[in-house]
């Protein structure tokens, strides 16, 4: 089914691409009487005088449009183009129409018949092309249209008139107001591709959101659903300044849209993010370095649109053509950055192939992307583009849909495992809570406290207090290494076997433990110690590799054999301790002692050797408070008085 469902997509995506192209208002005039304001015919000042409306002004002076002098001190400019009196001549009712990017007024013989945006703020609103009447002109020669501007967005809009930042007609009011109409409806299939790759974009972004939301350790689906959300809202945005929304009523302040383009724009930079995270990769640097200059071009070009316009101005100027290609090639570098991810391929993951097959064409369509941009600053026939751009982003959409279904895919057996592994732990718990004892078998004239706190759910310390047959107290306290349901497992099984060993010593115990470990060939090791208490106080302790007991805050120097586990055949020697009415022996695990700090500082054996003469509950929480970094277990024995 999901096979189905992108072939399908992918085949309405590209039967988008063939439909009409974007039109514009002009071409439903053919045939009709109009005069298209050609550039030619027209000249700019930069600086701002109101007396340049007026069409007794000497503007030979001025500069052609096709000159690209820029002053940056100067952020408004006037525009002044030649009609022949004759070509308006008969129409009952003449107007201009006018598709200029900029707050402007616009003068007709000097006198003004429209406005378009704020020229204080130079703030104005993506919109369709302005119809203007033209109710007064004068009986000369020619006719003057004069435009009053105050650039924001296009700040150099005199150098871009050749790439459709201007559009100007005159004719009939009538069949000017229809051709705006008609082109409305005639653009909407060709910016419907756009905008259903912003949607698709958009939606894979909440998607990987909701995704991550449920596992938190899958930070390449965070950096992923970064990437995409800020793809789809970028390419949504970028149709506020086109025709397919106006179809349904809907303008957007220039400010807001151009803003959230320019946030939005740095996807790549979490694309780059997200494949090295998802091979776990170091960036290199040369690519950390790319990406910071790429997410400073955009964010300064943001935060310039809050600049008073003199100084917005400025900056674009600063920012010119040469200065936008140079950002254009770390854009460039990073689109590579997919591939030099997976690079050597060899390493790649077997869950991490088919991404990195789908990062080839994604890196191509970025590519493309990046290439189309650059030239597109340059070249007059940008509008030639239009078709590969539509195709390469609709390319890259279906391509990350893809790709999330791949990753959502590998997400839901990682969960389908990850159940699988806490049903295991669980039981594994449940097995530990019923082999670590509730309440503890304790001989006659003896008290016994002890505190079991493992590190995770499930942890490999494990204690023992029984009383023998013939009154003895029996108590062992051990410490699988490792840690999970593997240490419980081997907890479990020492336990089992020293309960069938009642009849042995100390000692004996420990040599049978280990052959125990060793027949079954289990790896690791367990270091575990084991008392024999008698009613009249006499302790019998063998040690093998664990901490030795506390008496009276001072470590008693026992004898110690190695770890269970490690050597066949290894002695176990015993010592004799004798305890008198209210004397005590604290035993506990190396939790306690490798206790440490969020800046890694050690409880250590002086500060365990402080408190050792306190209760097991009162060891256990400092400990446990300094920071755990291990299963804690603390086991006091105190003959009663």
């Amino acid at each position: 089914m999901p096979q189905r469902f992108w072939i399908c997509l992918l085949i309405l995506s590209f039967g988008l691409l063939t439909s009409p192209q974007q039109a514009n208002a002009q071409d439903h005039l053919s045939g009709q009487q109009l005069i298209e304001i050609r550039l030619s015919q027209c000249v700019y000042h930069a600086g701002d005088n109101l007396e340049w409306a007026a069409p007794e002004v000497d503007d030979t002076t001025w500069e052609r449009m096709s000159n690209r002098k820029v002053d940056p001190s100067q952020w408004r400019m006037w525009i002044r183009c030649h009609v022949r009196s004759e070509a308006i001549a008969g129409m009952a009712h003449p107007a201009a129409m006018v598709d200029l990017s900029a707050a402007y007024e616009v003068f007709a013989d000097g006198q003004q018949i429209g406005s378009f945006g704020d020229l204080h703020t130079a703030r104005f609103t993506f919109d369709r092309e302005q119809i203007f009447p033209m109710s007064t002109l004068n009986s000369g020669p020619d006719h003057t249209l004069a435009f009053r501007m105050a650039n924001f967005y296009f700040v150099r809009t005199y150098l871009q008139m050749t790439s459709g930042a201007w559009r100007a007609v005159v004719g009939e009011q009538a069949t000017l107001a229809a051709a705006r109409d008609h082109s409305l409806v005639a653009n909407f299939p060709a910016n419907l591709p756009q905008v259903i790759a912003g949607l698709i974009s958009s939606i894979l972004g909440i998607v990987l959101w909701v995704a991550f939301w449920a596992d938190r350790s899958r930070r390449d689906l965070a950096l992923l659903a970064a990437s995409c959300t800020m793809t789809g809202l970028s390419r949504l945005a970028a149709n506020f300044s086109s025709n397919f929304l106006f179809v349904m009523g809907v303008t957007l302040p220039s400010t807001t849209a151009l803003v959230l383009m320019r946030l939005m724009g740095p996807y790549m930079v979490f694309i780059v993010l997200f494949y090295f995270r998802l091979q776990e990769k170091r960036v290199p640097l040369l690519l950390k370095a790319a990406a910071l200059g790429y997410l400073f071009w955009y964010i300064s070009g943001a935060l310039a649109y809050f600049f008073p316009p003199r100084i917005s101005f400025a900056y674009n100027w600063f920012t010119g053509d040469s200065l936008q290609n140079f950002f254009r090639l770390l854009g460039v570098l990073l689109a590579l950055a997919p591939l030099w991810a997976f690079l050597p391929w060899a390493t790649v993951r077997k869950e991490n192939r088919a991404i990195a097959w789908l990062s080839i064409p994604q890196a191509v369509a970025y590519l493309l992307l990046e290439l189309v941009r650059i030239y597109a600053n340059t070249m007059s026939f940008r509008a030639q583009w239009t078709t590969v751009t539509l195709t390469v982003t609709l390319l890259g959409s279906v391509i990350s849909a893809t790709m999330v279904v791949f990753l959502l895919r590998d997400q839901r057996k990682r969960n389908r495992e990850r159940d699988v592994l806490a049903g295991e732990m669980h039981a594994a718990a449940e097995i530990q809570r019923v082999l670590v004892p509730q309440k503890l078998d304790v001989a006659a004239g003896l008290s016994i406290d002890a505190v079991y706190l493992p590190a995770q759910e499930v942890g490999g310390d494990f204690y023992l207090c029984r009383v023998l047959p013939d009154g003895t107290q029996r108590i062992m306290l051990g410490d699988v290494s490792g840690k999970g349901a593997a240490a419980a497992m081997t907890a479990a099984l020492l336990l089992g076997a020293a309960g069938r060993c009642e009849e042995d010593g100390p000692s004996l115990l420990m040599t049978r433990l280990n052959q125990t470990l060793r027949n079954r060939g289990i790896s690791g090791f367990t270091t575990c110690i084991c008392a024999d208490v008698q009613p009249c106080g006499l302790a019998v302790v063998a040690n093998a590799g664990h901490l030795p007991p506390y008496k009276k805050g001072a470590e008693i120097k026992v004898e110690s054999g190695m770890p269970l586990g490690v050597a066949l055949d290894g002695g176990y020697p015993e010592t004799r301790l004798q305890l008198e009415p209210g004397d005590s022996l604290t035993f506990l695990s190396d939790g306690v002692v490798e206790a440490q700090t969020a800046s890694g500082e050690m409880f250590g054996f002086d500060r365990t050797r402080e408190i050792s003469g306190q209760s097991a509950p009162a060891i256990a929480e400092k400990a446990q408070s300094f920071g755990q970094a291990d299963d804690i277990t603390v086991l006091t024995v105190s003959r009663v008085e």
